[in-house]
């Protein structure tokens, strides 16, 4: 299709026009489907769209234009700076696959919308975000992932209020340098979900999570950590899911988990070479689920009778390729 097709109902309330070549949207263009709440047009070949391409979507809830090739001056103009008088119940926008850079001001027309997902995947010129670029928005899910970022400017995020932040499928290093500014202070009390999997991480430092008091959800699988810094989840009051799967772990202290609230730890397919400490999980009193596995090469040694004591919560328990152990003794699990 290179145009929007004659004849479609008014009524209609889902329009997908996904992988077809519409090079504009002009103004007006969708002003009779007044109940449309869902309006798919990515991978095609828009370069244009009129100030007032998406006027009369007054119900509109989801707009993925992905995978266009749109600047930011007309993502600014016909999309951000409009939002608020077109698109007034606006939940979902999807920018992914694109190749424009951000301005500090580019997003602030969307704080007159309840924009609850943005997503800015495979465009590594987010690598880059402007200081503010989030800032005065109030977002339940950003996802930046799959954009080959090594670091994040952690700037981007003052005066932000973000619920879930997914910066899966980079080459992050490290954790980007919140705590360097107080003016994050908002946006790290906010997050309540980090999704950092499939990435570059070495370490996690616990200093680089201080204020990150509402965290419950991290997941930092498919890294490259080796240990787990004693003390790192003193940061984390709140966290009750800690996904480390994937990684290179072979070592755990009896103060790696010192201090946490979790309910559930997933250490799957790491590379465990030493018998565990008997009192790894010895402030562990809620834990709900456990899971550990090693690399098929490796077999390492867990003390079952001492490690679980002090679990009267445990619901599951996932061991395998771990052990050698041939029996259980009759207070395994008391």
């Amino acid at each position: 299709l290179t145009r929007l097709p004659p004849n479609i109902p008014t009524s209609v309330r889902y329009l997908q026009l996904e992988v077809n070549l519409i090079s504009e949207i002009t103004d007006g263009m969708f002003s009779t489907f007044k109940n449309l709440k869902y309006l798919l047009i990515s991978s095609n070949n828009i370069s244009k769209i009129g100030r007032h391409g998406f006027k009369g979507l007054n119900s509109l809830h989801s707009l993925d234009i992905s995978d266009n090739p749109l600047t930011i001056d007309v993502l600014e103009q016909s999309v951000f700076g409009v939002a608020g008088e077109y698109l007034p119940y606006l939940r979902v926008l999807r920018l992914d696959s694109m190749d424009f850079a951000m301005r500090e001001s580019s997003l602030q027309g969307l704080r007159k919308v309840p924009l609850a997902f943005l997503t800015l995947d495979q465009n590594e010129k987010m690598c880059d975000l402007p200081d503010g670029a989030f800032s005065g928005l109030v977002l339940q899910n950003v996802s930046i992932s799959a954009g080959n970022c090594k670091s994040l400017n952690a700037k981007a995020f003052i005066n932000a209020t973000i619920d879930h932040l997914f910066l899966a499928a980079n080459n992050l290093h490290l954790l980007p340098d919140f705590h360097l500014y107080n003016e994050t202070v908002s946006f790290r009390k906010s997050l309540r979900g980090l999704y950092l999997d499939d990435n570059d991480i070495y370490a996690l430092p616990k200093e680089m999570f201080q204020g990150f008091d509402s965290l419950y959800f991290l997941e930092v699988s498919k890294n490259h950590l080796r240990t787990i810094d004693d003390g790192f989840l003193d940061a984390l009051p709140s966290l009750q899911f800690l996904l480390l799967s994937s990684n290179i772990i072979e070592v755990l202290s009896n103060d790696s988990f010192k201090g946490m609230a979790l309910k559930t730890l997933d250490l799957r397919r790491n590379l465990f070479s030493t018998e565990l400490e008997s009192e790894v999980f010895r402030n562990a009193g809620q834990i709900e689920h456990i899971y550990f596995s090693s690399d098929y090469r490796n077999y390492y040694e867990i003390p079952i009778p001492d490690v679980f004591k002090n679990i009267s919560t445990l619901k599951t328990l996932w061991i395998e390729r771990t052990t050698r152990f041939h029996t259980l003794p009759n207070n395994s699990f008391q």
